[in-house]
């Protein structure tokens, strides 16, 4: 399918003529900076605000979404880690996004502020969702996040870090996620796939070869199941899941080889490729009317695909 209109003419317009980045500082104030630009606020929700979880390594900022209904000790608890390819974004710059999926979806939202590559490569972003995810259930209650059905989702390299604590956390002795919503992740660090090559210049994702660099340096701890999951030798047991593909994106192929692998083992998945979009097109809602509907509706759907199960 062709590129949805409005963004071939976003991704058409003409490059800033500003000095580009020269510090990762730089860098995540730029892409913060270029998310607020079109973004605007989401649904009005109940409650918003700063909270830190003490986890049994380190503190870990997070921000809680409560949206504007009924309480209800049975509302599902979303954990939710953010893209920016491990080295930038944060609760703050998706914030609208967490917005929407609270407010749509009928959750309890929390949204973890994970340690960024470089200064902190793999495995610490990895670590800091999974000591997020033992926190939840270890001592959520405490923040009145108290519902037995507590999900996991992330876009980008937050699915990423989803789908790691996913696999992980039988290991660690959690229980596993009631299900997890997975929006145009990244889960194989170590191969290329044909929509690598097809996409991989000029669709808003043309450095992933220097973010998964930043990641994770080392090639050889790119096979690990807690970088690339994909990689893991069997998904067996993963928890029910909401796939989210976009169909121009270097990361589309491997996102549905891992649907497709889910539901050969076993799992209850549910893929929607979203053949006109672009990588990371839900942050761009405040500005392609399309992508908001999209994230309207997604929403929409993970909240009935967890309560269904």
């Amino acid at each position: 399918m062709p590129l949805d209109p409005q963004l071939a003419a976003l991704l058409a317009a003409p490059a800033d003529d500003a000095a580009p980045p020269t510090s990762f500082a730089e860098r995540r104030a730029l892409f913060a900076s270029e998310l607020a630009a079109i973004d605007r606020p989401g649904p009005a929700i109940a409650q918003e605000h700063a909270i830190t979880l003490s986890t049994r390594n380190r503190p870990l900022d997070a921000r809680l979404f409560r949206p504007a209904m009924p309480a209800s000790s049975n509302r599902p608890v979303m954990l939710f880690f953010h893209g920016g390819g491990w080295i930038q974004g944060s609760s703050a710059t998706h914030a609208s996004l967490c917005r929407h999926l609270a407010h749509h979806g009928g959750f309890d939202l929390l949204s973890v502020d994970y340690r960024l590559a470089p200064e902190h490569p793999f495995p610490a972003a990895f670590e800091d969702a999974l000591d997020a995810l033992r926190w939840l259930y270890e001592d959520g209650a405490g923040a009145e996040l108290h519902s037995p059905d507590i999900v996991v989702a992330g876009d980008s390299a937050g699915g990423n870090l989803a789908a790691a604590v996913c696999l992980a956390a039988p290991r660690e002795g959690l229980p596993a996620p009631q299900a997890a919503l997975l929006l145009y992740p990244a889960l194989d660090l170590a191969n290329r796939t044909g929509s690598r090559e097809t996409f991989g210049r000029g669709y808003w994702l043309d450095t992933l070869d220097e973010l998964i660099a930043h990641y994770v340096p080392a090639p050889a701890q790119r096979l690990a199941a807690e970088a690339s999951p994909a990689l893991a030798p069997t998904l067996a047991g993963f928890p029910p899941t909401m796939l989210v593909t976009a169909g121009h994106d270097p990361l589309r192929d491997e996102g549905i080889a891992f649907a497709v692998r889910l539901m050969a083992d076993g799992v209850r998945c549910t893929l929607a490729n979203e053949a006109s979009m672009i990588h990371g097109f839900l942050s761009l809602h405040g500005a392609i009317p399309a992508a908001e509907r999209r994230l309207i509706a997604i929403a929409q759907q993970f909240g009935r695909f967890v309560r269904a199960d």
